[in-house]
Parts: C-alpha cells; structure tokens; sequence
C-alpha cells in the first residue's frame, strides 16, 4: 500500500534492455512534466492514457497539449482536459489542443479573458464530451482553428458550451 502523495509504480522487465525495467504509472497516479502536470486515467499493458491536470507552472502564455507524453520510457496517449484545468487563467493567450483529446472537462478554460487563439487537432470531440461553461468567459476576439470536416459541428458545440459569438472559427 501506497503512503498519502508517493507515487507507485508498476515494474514490468524490459525484454530489449538487460539492465533496465520499464516504470508503468498505476491509475491515479501524477506525472509532471517541464510544462505540465497530467493524471493518469487507464493503463493496460501498452494501452495507456492520461488526463491533462494543469500547466506545472503558472505565467506561460502559450500552451500546447500535446497528443502524447513519455514518462519512463512509456508512451501515454493525452485523452482529456480536467475540469477547470485553466479555470481564472489570465496568462494564457494561445492553446493548442491535441489530436487525441476526446474529452474537454467543465469550465476547463472558464475566465481565460485573454486567451485569443485556439487550435483543435482533434476530430473527437462530441456535444456531450465538452462540459459546461468550458469556453464561457474567454475573450470575445477569440479565433478558433478546428479541423475542415469539423467547423460546422464545432461551431455549434463550443458556442454551447460558453464561446463568445463574436469568435472567429478558421480551417486547419
């Protein structure tokens, strides 16, 4: 059993490596990066995944969550953004999301006043896998980047969940 805040690792032998073991996060656990902090959320074997939780330090005014991260030699696919991930973040001026996101949490970018770019690599996202007020509360001069066979459906589903009309959706 784990003590409270460490973090536990699974050791699976590295068949091409002799002297080296692969270190596979348990579900739950936290994986920082230099630029952000993320959760993993399913880990079976080589399939595993994780939750983007938060930039690992505050004042960076361009994020990029990427569609995958390495940690100890293990790839995990970044599946979503956490509720509130941004929530109040004045710094951030430009996000791109990544292609794997299927999942973008309630008020994830709530009261990013200045954020003004968004770039969404992903076709996945859904009206249902957006949660509420995710885009409310961002600047009303927003340009919004999304995928050509999406900027219809896209349009529709971010303006529900809280972008300003007046935002601008362009073609990648």
């Amino acid at each position: 059993e784990s003590g409270e805040g460490t973090v536990t690792k699974t050791y699976y032998d590295d068949p091409d490596d002799e002297d080296e073991n692969t270190y596979v996060y348990n579900v739950g656990d936290e994986i920082e990066t230099d630029t952000a902090v993320f959760v993993v959320t399913k880990c079976d074997g080589e399939d595993c995944e994780v939750e983007y939780l938060e930039p690992s330090e505050s004042g960076a005014s361009t994020v990029k969550i990427p569609k995958s991260i390495e940690a100890d030699g293990v790839m995990y696919k970044v599946t979503s953004i956490a509720s509130s991930a941004f929530n109040g973040d004045e710094d951030v001026k430009s996000v791109t999301i990544g292609s794997n996101i299927y999942k973008i949490g309630t008020k994830a970018f709530y009261g990013c006043k200045n954020l003004k770019s968004i770039t969404i690599k992903t076709s996945l996202l859904t009206k249902k896998s957006v949660g509420n007020r995710a885009f409310k509360r961002t600047s009303n001069k927003v340009t919004v980047r999304v995928p050509k066979s999406k900027i219809y459906i896209y349009k529709t589903i971010l303006k529900s969940k809280g972008i300003s009309s007046k935002a601008k959706f362009k073609k990648i």
